[in-house]
């Protein structure tokens, strides 16, 4: 059992894609436009807030501090990073 277990560990680390490289960020300005929460079974609950610009919507999973401390109408800045796909070597 405790080679199977160390087989897997190790498919499992050389099976993983090397870090992804930034290539750009920017910082963009959105409001929040809602909140929601989602049970989600033994995982607990997960806090989403969608927050928009007025050309788009996004959504990201929050933690619950982050969710209680917006509300709809916040304005809020948001770091957004461009990722560059891993090289295969």
């Amino acid at each position: 059992m405790k080679q199977f277990i160390l087989l897997a560990l190790v498919a499992m680390l050389f099976g993983c894609e090397d870090p992804k490289e930034i290539y750009g960020t920017e910082i963009k300005t959105y409001v929040i436009s809602a909140g929601e929460e989602r049970y989600a079974g033994r995982g607990g609950t997960f806090h989403y807030l969608y927050f928009q610009t007025p050309t788009s919507t996004e959504c990201a999973r929050v933690s619950y501090e982050t969710y209680n401390k917006y509300k709809v109408g916040d304005t809020i800045q948001v770091l957004i990073k461009y990722w560059e796909k891993p090289k295969k070597k």
